[in-house]
């Protein structure tokens, strides 16, 4: 087979196609797919190629199905967004499933909804909701429990062709309501989310110090512009200089993507030959930085699809 990957894409369109025209359920798709993938195992074991094959197309195939059918399927009942925009003041606890975006003016939330307080009862409830506090404030951190009141709002979407949607925007994050409070204050931390010391013992004070060298050795806007760089936090480059990034098409540059992960593991590499440890105590080092910077870098999708690469090809140095 010398294009495997036309092979796969089609099947996999396909999958999408009978997504789209059959009422199966998800997890008939998930079904297959398993059945498929371990069939398809078993047949290169015992090196009947052309059947593996088959089960591998299946499995694809299965595949697009299942992707299309999640994606297509309707919110439950108890979704957040399902109460969004009522006109009611509701008091929403959850969980911030994601670390703070703390900018000069405002801070953002995103917190993983478990109940709301809606006309005088409590209902379980789901779904993510972005907390936008109008003052910038370090008082929560990434896995906080937290309850505040506020309106939840649905997010404005795109009023003219071709423009900025920000409910699209947040859709694509997987966030589905907003609200917006003028101040910390109003914000009652139930739980701490020191369960997570990973984020919060190497992470966190790692990117601290990139800052903190960023802000000491150069200008404001080359600052930002090098975070971007480096970890693609765009957060501070102004308006106008985001602008001539993306006129010139250069924009791409300020996503950390499969380039960084190169360069952070030459440089590891660099630095940790010279301790002359065996070769498997160092490609353990370099799967360790490649991990901590994709949390470094936010695990954009970019990082994280490169990460994955890295790590897969250092496992098979490492066992082979």
């Amino acid at each position: 087979m010398r294009t495997p990957a036309l092979y796969a894409l089609i099947f996999f369109v396909g999958g999408i196609v009978l997504a789209t025209n059959t009422a199966l359920p998800a997890m008939v798709y998930l079904g297959v797919a398993v059945l498929a993938s371990a069939l398809a195992i078993i047949c290169f074991i015992m090196e009947k190629a052309t059947t593996g094959r088959a089960a591998i197309c299946f499995a694809v195939l299965s595949a697009g199905a299942l992707l299309t059918e999640l994606q297509s399927a309707e919110f439950p009942s108890n979704h957040v967004s399902r109460f969004a925009s009522a006109d009611q003041i509701m008091t929403v606890t959850g969980i911030v499933v994601s670390e703070p975006d703390i900018r000069p003016t405002k801070t953002y939330l995103t917190v993983q909804v478990d109940s709301l307080q809606y006309r005088d009862r409590v209902i379980a409830a789901c779904g993510n909701v972005r907390l936008q506090i109008q003052t910038p404030t370090s008082a929560f951190g990434y896995h906080d429990r937290i309850k505040f009141t506020g309106y939840v709002n649905l997010p404005s979407s795109g009023r003219n062709p071709g423009a900025f949607d920000y409910r699209r925007y947040l859709q694509i994050r997987q966030i589905s309501a907003t609200v917006t409070l003028p101040g910390a204050d109003r914000i009652t931390r139930l739980q701490s989310g020191a369960s997570e010391p990973f984020v919060r013992t190497i992470v966190t004070p790692v990117r601290d110090y990139i800052s903190s060298v960023f802000k000491r050795s150069l200008p404001s806007e080359q600052a930002a512009v090098m975070k971007g760089f480096l970890i693609g936090d765009v957060r501070n480059i102004s308006n106008e200089v985001y602008q001539r990034f993306k006129d010139t098409g250069t924009l791409h540059v300020l996503a950390a993507s499969g380039a960084n992960v190169a360069y952070v593991m030459t440089t590891l590499l660099l630095f940790i030959r010279l301790f002359r440890l065996p070769k498997q105590y160092r490609i353990y080092l370099l799967i360790a930085g490649v991990v901590i910077f994709s949390f470094l870098a936010y695990n954009q999708p970019s990082v994280v699809r490169a990460a994955v690469m890295a790590i897969v090809a250092l496992i098979g140095m490492a066992l082979y």
